[in-house]
């Protein structure tokens, strides 16, 4: 298959022999796709929450819940998963309900990251929806499975902003993002600037959360002839 192909809510799409997709997309709306030699995604998409009865090897793009009424679901596969280096898996997070608002990845046999011999598995990656962000202590299970091996070789859009990003929390049946709050704050943030020789500027520094042993944090500065630091390290 390189077009596009569609299988709609509570309909089943059942191929005899292996499907191998090089282009276009193929989008699950609440469908069933049996495929029983198998799924070999060497190029482009394969999204939407529904169903595929068959062992997975993602080439391309795996792209669970993005339907075109629903841009968030679960996609779950009754079989096994292998991504190779030049896969992407994405999920969008638009809240905090998995399935719904975030979308999940159940596979429920083996995951196979990369080749087992050196490559990884190729990308992870996460998209916020517009006017979402989360929270510290937010936690997304985004992909489930029966076991797994390998990892991905890069993990993008961790980064959330206002000193949040998401954790990855790998467990032997999933892959759950937590949100973190950077433990360090400085303002201001931007750089230290004075008019005149002999003037200063201050920063205060602080951390999250009371730590439970000594912190020491080495300061510096880029330009030595422009100034001197003092002190030259913070212990909290």
């Amino acid at each position: 298959n390189a077009g596009e192909l569609g299988v709609g809510s509570n309909s089943v799409l059942t191929v005899p022999q292996l499907v191998r997709q090089t282009a276009g997309r193929v989008t699950l709306d609440g469908g069933e796709l049996a495929a029983n030699g198998g799924v070999d995604l060497q190029g482009g998409v394969l999204a939407g929450a529904g169903t595929v009865r068959g062992d997975v090897t993602n080439g391309g793009e795996l792209r669970p819940g993005a339907t075109t009424g629903q841009p968030t679901g679960q996609l779950s596969i009754i079989g096994s998963y292998t991504q190779s280096a030049a896969g992407l898996l994405a999920f969008d997070l638009a809240g905090r309900t998995a399935g719904t608002s975030y979308d999940r990845l159940a596979v429920s046999g083996a995951v196979k990251l990369g080749d087992g011999i050196g490559a990884t598995g190729g990308t992870f990656l996460i998209s916020l929806a517009a006017g979402f962000t989360p929270l510290a202590g937010d936690s997304f299970q985004v992909f489930t499975f029966g076991s797994r091996s390998g990892d991905f070789a890069n993990y993008q859009g961790l980064s959330v902003g206002d000193r949040t990003s998401l954790k990855v929390n790998s467990h032997a049946s999933d892959i759950t993002l937590v949100g973190v709050t950077a433990g360090l704050r400085v303002e201001p943030f931007t750089a230290l600037t004075t008019s005149e020789s002999g003037q200063t500027a201050q920063l205060s520094a602080w951390l999250a959360s009371q730590p439970t042993s000594t912190v020491t944090i080495a300061l510096s500065t880029s330009v030595p002839t422009e100034g001197q630091i003092t002190p030259a390290q913070l212990t909290f």
